[in-house]
Protein backbone atom coordinates (compact mmCIF):
# COMPACT_ATOMS: atom_id res chain seq x y z
CA UNK A 1 0.00 0.00 0.00
CA UNK A 2 3.09 2.29 0.99
CA UNK A 3 4.26 2.20 -2.63
CA UNK A 4 1.03 3.15 -4.56
CA UNK A 5 0.22 6.25 -1.92
CA UNK A 6 3.42 7.42 -2.87
CA UNK A 7 2.94 6.53 -6.25
CA UNK A 8 -0.19 8.77 -6.08
CA UNK A 9 1.40 11.45 -4.43
CA UNK A 10 4.50 11.94 -6.87
CA UNK A 11 1.58 11.49 -9.50
CA UNK A 12 -0.34 14.41 -7.87
CA UNK A 13 2.77 16.53 -6.77
CA UNK A 14 3.99 15.96 -10.66
CA UNK A 15 0.58 17.68 -11.81
CA UNK A 16 0.53 20.57 -9.69
CA UNK A 17 -1.24 20.40 -6.35
CA UNK A 18 2.28 20.65 -4.67
CA UNK A 19 1.26 24.08 -3.59
CA UNK A 20 -1.87 22.51 -1.98
CA UNK A 21 0.03 20.52 0.84
CA UNK A 22 -0.15 21.04 4.12
CA UNK A 23 1.21 19.56 7.00
CA UNK A 24 -1.26 17.64 9.51
CA UNK A 25 -2.85 14.21 11.32
CA UNK A 26 -5.83 13.19 12.64
CA UNK A 27 -3.88 10.91 15.40
CA UNK A 28 -5.68 13.52 18.49
CA UNK A 29 -4.39 16.08 20.47
CA UNK A 30 -1.51 13.73 22.07
CA UNK A 31 0.25 13.10 18.80
CA UNK A 32 -0.19 16.53 17.17
CA UNK A 33 2.52 18.54 18.70
CA UNK A 34 4.83 21.37 16.68
CA UNK A 35 7.79 18.84 17.49
CA UNK A 36 6.17 15.80 15.54
CA UNK A 37 6.35 18.30 12.35
CA UNK A 38 9.64 16.87 11.44
CA UNK A 39 8.08 13.26 11.28
CA UNK A 40 5.27 14.31 8.75
CA UNK A 41 8.28 16.44 6.75
CA UNK A 42 10.20 12.34 6.63
CA UNK A 43 7.57 10.99 6.01
CA UNK A 44 6.48 13.08 2.81
CA UNK A 45 10.11 13.26 1.61
CA UNK A 46 10.11 9.68 2.00
CA UNK A 47 6.52 9.19 -0.13
CA UNK A 48 8.06 12.01 -2.77
CA UNK A 49 11.89 11.33 -2.70
CA UNK A 50 12.71 7.79 -2.86
CA UNK A 51 12.59 6.13 -6.13
CA UNK A 52 15.59 8.57 -7.57
CA UNK A 53 13.65 11.27 -9.32
CA UNK A 54 13.47 13.83 -6.08
CA UNK A 55 10.02 15.20 -6.73
CA UNK A 56 10.35 17.64 -3.56
CA UNK A 57 13.03 19.85 -2.29
CA UNK A 58 13.70 21.12 1.16
CA UNK A 59 12.78 24.13 0.60
CA UNK A 60 9.65 22.68 -0.62
CA UNK A 61 8.94 21.01 2.24
CA UNK A 62 9.40 23.92 4.63
CA UNK A 63 6.99 25.66 2.70
CA UNK A 64 4.61 22.95 3.09
CA UNK A 65 5.38 23.14 6.63
CA UNK A 66 4.34 27.22 6.67
CA UNK A 67 2.12 29.29 4.61
CA UNK A 68 1.04 26.41 2.91
CA UNK A 69 -0.16 25.18 5.82
CA UNK A 70 -1.55 28.11 7.35
CA UNK A 71 -3.33 28.56 4.04
CA UNK A 72 -4.99 25.00 4.48
CA UNK A 73 -6.50 26.46 7.53
CA UNK A 74 -7.73 29.35 5.90
CA UNK A 75 -5.42 32.13 8.52
CA UNK A 76 -2.83 33.22 5.82
CA UNK A 77 -3.62 36.35 6.50
CA UNK A 78 -2.20 36.36 10.27
CA UNK A 79 0.23 32.89 9.99
CA UNK A 80 2.76 31.27 7.54
CA UNK A 81 4.85 33.51 6.62
CA UNK A 82 7.00 36.48 8.24
CA UNK A 83 5.70 40.09 7.58
CA UNK A 84 4.70 42.67 8.58
CA UNK A 85 1.30 42.61 10.71
CA UNK A 86 1.49 38.74 11.27
CA UNK A 87 2.21 36.44 14.27
CA UNK A 88 5.17 35.40 14.13
CA UNK A 89 7.37 32.96 16.18
CA UNK A 90 10.98 33.00 14.36
CA UNK A 91 13.43 30.15 15.07
CA UNK A 92 17.32 30.69 14.63
CA UNK A 93 18.64 26.95 13.53
CA UNK A 94 22.22 25.99 13.26
CA UNK A 95 22.13 25.37 9.88
CA UNK A 96 19.93 25.77 6.50
CA UNK A 97 16.00 24.61 6.03
CA UNK A 98 16.03 25.92 2.90
CA UNK A 99 18.72 23.06 2.06
CA UNK A 100 18.21 20.28 5.04
CA UNK A 101 14.89 19.94 6.20
CA UNK A 102 15.75 17.89 9.01
CA UNK A 103 16.16 20.87 11.05
CA UNK A 104 12.61 21.34 11.31
CA UNK A 105 12.02 20.20 14.59
CA UNK A 106 15.21 19.94 16.35
CA UNK A 107 16.47 22.41 19.19
CA UNK A 108 16.92 25.73 18.45
CA UNK A 109 19.64 28.21 18.90
CA UNK A 110 17.56 31.48 19.27
CA UNK A 111 13.40 31.79 19.46
CA UNK A 112 11.21 34.64 19.06
CA UNK A 113 8.20 34.99 20.23
CA UNK A 114 5.65 38.24 19.73
CA UNK A 115 8.83 40.42 19.56
CA UNK A 116 10.57 38.67 22.36
CA UNK A 117 13.88 36.86 22.61
CA UNK A 118 12.74 33.52 24.64
CA UNK A 119 15.83 31.39 23.57
CA UNK A 120 19.53 32.79 23.04
CA UNK A 121 21.73 29.56 22.95
CA UNK A 122 23.90 31.79 20.14
CA UNK A 123 24.23 35.31 21.40
CA UNK A 124 22.25 37.43 19.47
CA UNK A 125 21.48 40.95 20.58
CA UNK A 126 17.53 41.31 20.17
CA UNK A 127 17.64 45.48 19.52
CA UNK A 128 14.27 46.94 19.61
CA UNK A 129 12.91 43.88 20.54
CA UNK A 130 9.81 44.28 23.30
Amino acid sequence: MGRQVGYNLRMLVTHGVASHLGCGNDAGATNCSAADIRYELAMLDFMLNTDGKPAFTPADLLRTATIQSARSMGVEARFGTIQTGKTADLVVLDGDPLQDFHLIGKPVQALFMDGNLLINRCGLEAKGAN
